[in-house]
């Protein structure tokens, strides 16, 4: 495998001047060869960085990290120290994106149900079980936050008065995960009352 190949896909001239598109070249190697090439990103670096602070499995920092060869050494190391070997490149890497976003997300986005349990811990027909779902289908989805707080901006333009209330209670960061829950489950549920919604 040639870690040399994400410097030559990275440095790229912009405007007479060179620039280095490391995290580009790394999805972009990635693409082709998911098993050999895993993707850096801010997120899979803080989870890195946390992660060995507290239980200690490789040497070294954060700048390290922008050397492709050592950021492979690192997901390897972590991978055995954790003894999550039996998992491929691949997979390593979306549990450490996945695992990243939650933690470190940009807007500090925290959860009120879901807290990554492979199935909700409340029942059927308890109402904390619709929003558990809506929060993990939004997390497993990957979906953008700021897109979601533009739709609840736009929602509040023709929302009633208890959706405009409900929004109060909550930053536009999380009234735009309401507004997924709220969305999302109109869809995969068209016949369903979603007046539930302002019990969130």
């Amino acid at each position: 495998m040639d870690f040399n190949l994400i410097g030559d896909i990275a440095k790229v001239e912009v405007n007479g001047k060179e620039r280095c598109f490391y995290s580009f070249a790394t999805k972009y190697c990635s693409h082709h060869l998911p098993e050999k090439y895993a993707i850096y990103d801010t997120y899979v670096e803080k989870v890195l960085l946390s992660m060995n602070k507290k239980e200690p499995f490789s040497n070294f920092k954060r700048e390290d990290l922008k050397d492709y060869e050592t950021y492979m050494s690192v997901i390897r190391g972590f991978s055995q120290h954790f003894g999550l070997t039996q998992f491929s490149i691949k997979q390593l890497d979306q549990y450490l994106w996945q695992l990243g976003k939650w933690y470190f997300n940009q807007y500090g986005l925290t959860y009120k149900y879901y807290n990554r349990e492979e199935s909700s811990p409340f029942s059927k027909n308890d109402i904390r079980s619709k929003f558990w779902y809506g929060e993990m289908m939004f997390v497993t989805g990957h979906q953008s936050v700021g897109y979601w707080k533009e739709q609840g901006k736009k929602w509040l333009q023709t929302a009633d008065d208890s959706i405009k209330q409900l929004a109060k209670k909550y930053t536009p960061e999380q009234f735009g995960l309401i507004t997924y829950i709220y969305f999302n489950r109109a869809t995969m549920c068209p016949y369903d009352d979603l007046s539930w919604i302002i019990e969130y």
